[in-house]
């Protein structure tokens, strides 16, 4: 069953001849529980579709219909690059924020959010404030505050893009085994071929902009998914597949450049 929905969805940005197609005739299906991966060259509206999806900006043309469990906003929680943790709270005030405003008592609230931490390994942090924190721990936090939420719709623009490579990789591979549990929707943006691969059930690789679909991959390794699959065969042929598509795409756009220049 489809819990997100676009079609035929147009974004630009500005107003007159300055303005900028973003997202042109984009149609995407969401299955309810999938983990689906936007994956697409620089620039090419990954984000904004995601903003879409999110309710946080608007579309020029077509529609962006949602199933049941994701039709209020408080349905669907976004993760950001930076996690966007408040300065003043420690981090257990942090991640208890979404529960103070649904209006959960202090006691049950800070109990959830000390469970969301330890499982994600920085309970032992929950009294520091988000600045005595690495960038790993801050995005860990972030997560940590979005699960807490219990959202029925996930949505993560790049989290880990701003990490360093080994950060990145231990988040990925905690995510992996987090998601196994997590019974939710998630709608994941990168610009990684190999995170897509090991994260995602389906991968909609997007157009050079204006951004439109241009193929939905089906990643075939079954789950519960082990990090292992990136030294096989079946992976290594996956990868080079979509690097064919990602590379065409440059052309593309390379080659629009040199004709307007």
């Amino acid at each position: 069953m489809s819990v997100i929905t676009l079609r035929d969805v147009s974004i630009r940005y500005g107003e007159g001849s300055g303005s900028v197609l973003a997202v042109d005739s984009f149609n995407l299906e969401v299955e309810e529980n999938e983990f689906l991966c936007l994956l697409g060259p620089s620039g090419c509206g990954k984000s904004t579709v995601l903003k879409a999806i999110a309710g946080l900006i608007g579309i020029q043309a077509g529609e962006t219909m949602y199933g049941p469990g994701a039709t209020r906003s408080t349905d669907r929680f976004v993760v950001w690059q930076e996690p966007t943790l408040m300065p003043w709270r420690t981090i257990l005030r942090n991640v208890t924020y979404p529960l103070e405003l649904a209006g959960l008592d202090k006691q049950t609230a800070r109990t959830s959010a000390r469970r969301q931490l330890d499982l994600l390994g920085i309970g032992e942090f929950s009294d520091k404030y988000p600045r005595q924190l690495s960038g790993g721990m801050r995005q860990r936090a972030g997560i940590a505050r979005a699960l807490v939420a219990d959202p029925n719709v996930l949505l993560m623009d790049e989290p880990f893009a701003a990490l360093d490579a080994q950060t990145r990789r231990l988040l990925q591979e905690q995510l992996l085994e987090l998601w196994n549990g997590l019974e939710k929707t998630v709608v994941f943006v990168t610009h990684s071929v190999e995170e897509a691969i090991l994260l995602g059930d389906r991968i909609a690789v997007m157009t050079a902009r204006p951004g439109m679909l241009k193929e939905i991959i089906d990643v075939p390794f079954r789950r519960p998914r082990s990090p292992d699959i990136r030294h096989t065969a079946e992976y290594q042929q996956l990868e080079k597949r979509i690097w064919q598509l990602l590379h065409s795409e440059a052309e593309k756009a390379d080659a629009e450049v040199e004709g307007q220049s």
